[in-house]
């Protein structure tokens, strides 16, 4: 009988051995499965909550079928023990532990899964449920088995809801450009105020001396000229980022107005009454020197300021752009937009400087202004703003492939380019049929525009067509081409132009057939 008792006491122990890594690894797979749904932020949780149960102990090597060593030493005390209510003691004893043991590990289990249910409703109102299911992993298990596991290490760490919000490239800025609020009462230096009427004075010279003919070569050349005049374009001219709405109320909580009122802030330096009379200066000099300007004889430094600011005011949307001067008479049509356009056509007869100014970034900003150039050729009343538009556009197809192709998409641009040469065409009709064929010869402008813009306005038409993208976009105009080819009154130069233009269309058909 006495050999039988360690064999009954390791049977016993083994049970509940058995026992308990069932229970264990029960609670392991539970916590692994809840850590698969949950992602790295549960797993760290259901791990703290569970930091000292059956999972956290050392792993088990294989063939200990899953025996403790609180077991072990059971067993060996229990061999030696001399009778079998010894062994009964150590059995009771061994069941209670068991059973304390289950319910630490319940009780752990249902807060592990508190945890994790709070862990879920929080990260589901950040919105950063789909990522941690993409994460997840069995956490849990790999803790069992007291290897880290290859997911875990290269897991990288959720990141806060803020730092995944898209950024703004382009931010919304406002179509009006900043002007301060014009205070009742402005308190000026005398050293501000002279030195104001000494800069006005100094730039009506340089002004006057623009117009006449031969300081044009010689004002060209200047760099610190052309340097101050890049610097005055866009002095203090900026589109702020739009604001939302708010409610404005008569003042604020200290009782004060200047967060609604910024007339009322003190300015140091107040030189607005006189930046409207320097920027007028500078775009009447640059417009009357640009001809005779080299933009390839210059340093970056002078150059880019130079068509940054004269492309800005072609396209910059503000009123102030569009509008008369603040400096000149309502009824005039001198604004920053007519100068700016004028002083870029003058300055696009150069061949180096189209590639300048295409260079210029942004890209963006190019299309703006092919656009506006089109705007601008449908505005049947504004006859200088449509030439030097049509100056413009038959320089700048010259220049790159790229910008022809630019120059096509618009929506009205080729239809705009054929319906400028049918309206003179019929105007040449109208003055031959009234005046004679010979008043027509001698006096060609007689019909509203000189032979020079019809001939650069069917090149233009001739370069887009060569380019073999923009070929099905003439398409639909083959008639109207033909039209034009085959008219009596129209200049024979000016048709050989069109007539090549089908010869492309055409030619690009046939041969794709």
């Amino acid at each position: 009988m006495e050999p039988r008792l360690p064999k009954r006491r390791r049977l016993s122990g083994r049970q509940g051995g058995d026992d308990d890594d069932g229970e264990d690894g029960t609670g392991c797979e539970e916590a692994g499965n809840m850590d698969s749904r949950v992602g790295d932020g549960g797993a760290a949780l259901v791990n703290g909550a569970l930091g000292d149960t059956s999972c956290d102990e050392k792993p088990v090597a294989d063939g200990d079928d899953g025996r403790a060593e609180k077991p072990e030493r059971t067993r060996r005390k229990s061999s030696c023990a001399p009778n079998g209510a010894a062994a009964g003691k150590s059995g009771a004893r061994e069941k209670k532990s068991l059973t304390e043991r289950r319910i630490k590990n319940n009780i752990k289990m249902e807060a592990a899964l508190e945890i994790v249910k709070e862990a879920l409703l929080n990260s589901s109102k950040k919105g950063e449920t789909s990522e941690l299911e993409q994460n997840g992993i069995d956490a849990a298990t790999a803790d069992e088995n007291g290897v880290e596991s290859e997911e875990t290490r290269n897991a990288e760490p959720v990141k806060p809801a803020e730092s995944r919000l898209p950024e703004r490239s382009h931010p919304e800025v406002e179509m009006e450009s900043y002007r301060p609020d014009t205070p009742s009462l402005i308190v000026v230096s005398d050293a501000a105020e002279h030195l104001a009427r000494r800069c006005v004075c100094i730039s009506n010279i340089l002004r006057s001396l623009s117009f006449i003919p031969g300081n044009d070569v010689e004002m060209s050349k200047h760099q610190s000229l052309l340097r101050i005049l890049g610097a005055i374009l866009l002095l203090d001219h900026r589109h702020d980022d739009r604001k939302p709405k708010q409610q404005l109320e008569c003042v604020d909580e200290d009782g004060r107005w200047s967060q609604f009122c910024s007339s009322l802030e003190p300015r140091p330096d107040d030189y607005w009454h006189c930046l409207d009379a320097l920027r007028e200066n500078a775009l009447v000099v640059l417009t009357n020197v640009a001809g005779r300007l080299h933009l390839v004889q210059h340093s970056e430094d002078i150059v880019l300021p130079l068509l940054d600011g004269l492309l800005h005011w072609a396209v910059c949307p503000a009123s102030y752009a569009h509008d008369p001067l603040p400096t000149v008479a309502a009824a005039s049509l001198l604004s920053p937009r007519r100068l700016s356009l004028e002083a870029l056509s003058k300055m696009s007869i150069q061949e180096h400087n189209v590639d300048l100014l295409l260079a210029t970034p942004p890209f963006a900003r190019h299309q703006e202004f092919f656009a506006i150039l089109a705007t601008n050729l449908a505005r049947t009343r504004e006859q200088p703003l449509r030439e030097m538009s049509i100056v413009l556009l038959s320089n700048l197809v010259y220049g790159d492939t790229s910008a022809a192709r630019a120059i096509a998409c618009q929506q009205t641009m080729i239809s705009s380019l054929i319906g400028f040469l049918e309206e003179f065409e019929v105007n040449a009709l109208q003055v031959a049929n009234t005046h004679g064929v010979g008043m027509l010869r001698d006096n060609p402008e007689s019909m509203g525009t000189s032979l020079d813009m019809l001939r650069r306005t069917a090149s233009t038409l001739l370069l887009l067509a060569r380019v073999a993208d923009n070929k099905p976009l003439f398409a639909k105009h083959q008639q109207r081409l033909l039209h034009l080819v085959m008219s009596q009154i129209l200049d024979q130069q000016v048709a050989l132009l069109i007539s090549d233009v089908l010869f492309e269309i055409t030619h690009d058909s046939s041969s794709s057939s």
